[in-house]
């Protein structure tokens, strides 16, 4: 054998339509043969649906650079997860405070938006790109409110996740045919450069429905590959010898509501916000299927939960959910009928006083006022 074949063979695979995550498929298969038998927890029957246990702490911790302004310190870090290219994180906390404070892990949305992450929620060290000021004002009353909780004492953590920001995939895996149909642009033969931001989101959002296939074909989920890099984030920030031991906290608006549901039945946190997304399954069937995301449906997950149980998970640890009565996203029937079957599993957990629901005269968002309320009920946690 020639070396050169002999290289071929010990090189990793390249697949095309997978580019720097040509490593997510032996990686899947390794935590499927770690899985072991079926766990009898809540918290583990829910990982044997999503099918993605990943790994438990983030490789390589690196820190790129510090900033300070607008009463914030920031701290910019990535992490390996293990396969396709390195999270990007931004750690925030109050200028100049030296004490253990609480964590909290907050999650960004989904809002159709994947080649920002962590920028949809919070300012960082630099300049904000073309399309965060937009989703502040869309949806979170014109500030991004990581910033905000930070201010109020807490150590948060605001990382990319699969799919988006430094996690999302190079626009030259995008199936040719989609990029055409979706904006006419001709050629992505030269990756992410190829495409402006806009144009990469409206292909992504076609995408997902793509990386929902390999997803099935590995015999995982999407849910289950963001909801593993969300244990692992949330894991680190509880680690850190500056946040207080005990446990951190995890809240989110639309999609990052989703993956705070995930999160909540986790040993490590301590107490769940879930803004904006909150429905019965039922209740989601008239025409209300189409505008989420195939993360509040990974296949297999209403075979044994709805979703408002997924949320409930979390009992008896405290759990505040959110939801504006004009929501175009859900039915005010579904959220009332979620808040119904959350608070009874509460009661049966013998901490009624430990699940919030508030009702908002708001659309789908997570304006101040729910903002403000959010950040005094989880400083009322510690």
């Amino acid at each position: 054998m020639n070396r050169e074949a002999a290289a071929t063979e010990q090189d990793p695979p390249h697949y095309r339509g997978l580019g720097s995550y040509s490593d997510w498929p032996a990686a899947v298969t390794s935590a499927r043969r770690r899985a072991g038998d079926p766990h009898e927890s809540t918290s583990g029957a829910l990982l044997d649906v999503l099918a993605f246990d990943g790994i438990v702490d983030a490789l390589s911790v690196t820190e790129h650079g510090t900033w300070n302004g607008d009463g914030i310190d920031g701290v910019e870090l990535s992490w390996s997860v293990g396969y396709g290219p390195r999270t990007r994180a931004w750690l925030l906390k109050p200028s100049g405070s030296t004490e253990q404070l609480p964590g909290v892990v907050a999650l960004h949305c989904h809002s159709h938006i994947k080649y920002y992450g962590k920028e949809k929620i919070a300012t960082g060290p630099l300049t904000p790109g073309a399309n965060e000021p937009r989703i502040w004002q869309e949806f979170y009353g014109g500030r991004p409110w990581a910033d905000a909780l930070a201010r109020q004492g807490f150590m948060v953590l605001v990382h990319d996740v699969f799919m988006w920001g430094s996690r999302r995939f190079d626009s030259s895996t995008f199936p040719s045919e989609l990029v055409r149909r979706v904006t006419g642009h001709p050629d992505v033969s030269r990756g992410d450069g190829a495409l402006t931001a806009d144009m990469y989101d409206r292909c992504a959002v076609d995408h997902e429905l793509v990386l929902g296939k390999y997803a099935n074909l590995l015999s995982t989920s999407l849910a289950g590959m963001v909801a593993s890099e969300d244990r692992l984030a949330a894991a680190y920030l509880s680690s850190r010898p500056d946040v207080l031991p005990g446990g951190v906290g995890c809240l989110g608006f639309s999609g990052g509501g989703a993956r705070a549901a995930y999160l909540a039945s986790q040993p490590f946190i301590k107490a769940t916000g879930i803004v904006s997304m909150m429905s019965t399954y039922d209740d989601l069937l008239d025409d209300l299927v189409a505008p989420h995301t195939q993360i509040m449906f990974p296949p297999g997950l209403s075979r044994t939960y709805d979703w408002p149980q997924v949320a409930a998970s979390a009992a008896p640890k405290p759990l505040l959910v959110q939801a504006g009565e004009a929501d175009e996203m859900f039915t005010a029937a579904g959220v009332r009928t979620s808040v119904s079957i959350i608070r009874a599993t509460y009661e049966r957990a013998r901490s009624p006083s430990r699940f919030s629901a508030s009702l908002h005269d708001a659309g789908h968002c997570f304006n101040r006022d729910m903002q403000d309320e959010a950040f005094n009920w989880m400083q009322a946690q510690w």
